[in-house]
């Protein structure tokens, strides 16, 4: 075997490994986990808290969930534009995703609405860089185009739906993408109640409001609630996903080859 060839098989799995390092941000509310580096605490004038009833079976969601309970015109928001993971706000594109179940609407679903927002909704507008919501009378899931246009996305909700969001900020094209499903508790999609869509215009990268996951409703009175978990917001390595994979299958081959020469 010649020292070359065997001397690549460090390399190469040294070049795998790195495309899987990548600042994130996770919070899963169990017991002990430590979210000190999103630089910040969560902040909910209705209140916000873990709750030991989850809505995911344990294999995917543990035995806690956050859990948000807001009146009129009240939100939960956590700021990480000033995290310590490494994760760029202002010019690195990232990916945030979660699971959602609303078990109350306050007083009257047709008049509520509910809204996951990347940015702050008491400042609203387009310096918002996403914006996605529920309105109770459609019974459905929008989007804001930042052309001043609401669009559904076509997967309807009910209370009590669990639904998986995800969503991608580039900011070097100033747009973002989104998936939203309506899944069981073990994430598998339901009734192909799911859509994705990319593209979309989206706030301006350097405005301050980008950096904040914010969940706000809007109700006719009485308590809504609502609950969230694995929450993820990730930066996509630089090296693409085809490369990272074809290093790690060189690195087994070679692995392989050396082993079947010795």
């Amino acid at each position: 075997m010649k020292p070359v060839m065997k001397s690549l098989l460090p390399l190469l799995l040294i070049a795998s490994l790195s495309c899987s390092l990548s600042a994130a941000l996770v919070q899963t509310f169990e017991s002990g986990e430590d979210t000190s580096n999103w630089g910040s605490d969560w902040v909910a004038p209705g209140g916000w808290t873990t709750s030991n009833t989850p809505f995911l079976d344990p294999s995917l969601g543990g035995s806690s969930i956050g859990a948000g309970s807001t009146a009129d015109g009240q939100n939960a928001h956590r700021d990480f534009s000033s995290n310590t993971a490494g994760l760029d706000t202002v010019n690195g594109s990232y990916t945030t995703s979660m699971y959602l179940n609303i078990t109350s609407f306050g007083q009257s679903i047709p008049d509520g609405s509910f809204y996951v927002i990347d940015g702050d909704y008491d400042q609203g507008g387009s310096a918002n860089v996403v914006q996605l919501r529920i309105i109770g009378s459609n019974n459905q899931w929008e989007y804001f185009d930042y052309n001043g246009t609401w669009t559904s996305t076509g997967v309807s909700w009910s209370l009590g739906d669990i639904n998986y969001i995800e969503y991608s900020i580039d900011n070097t094209n100033q747009s973002y993408n989104f998936t939203i499903s309506e899944v069981d508790s073990f994430g598998a999609v339901v009734n192909n109640n799911t859509t994705s869509i990319s593209g979309i215009k989206s706030g301006t990268p350097n405005s301050n409001q980008k950096g904040t996951l914010t969940y706000h409703f809007e109700t006719s009175g009485g308590t809504a609630v609502f609950g969230v978990d694995n929450i993820n917001i990730a930066v996509v390595p630089e090296l693409s996903s085809i490369l990272c994979t074809s290093l790690a299958m060189a690195g087994l081959v070679l692995s392989k080859w050396i082993k079947q020469r010795r």
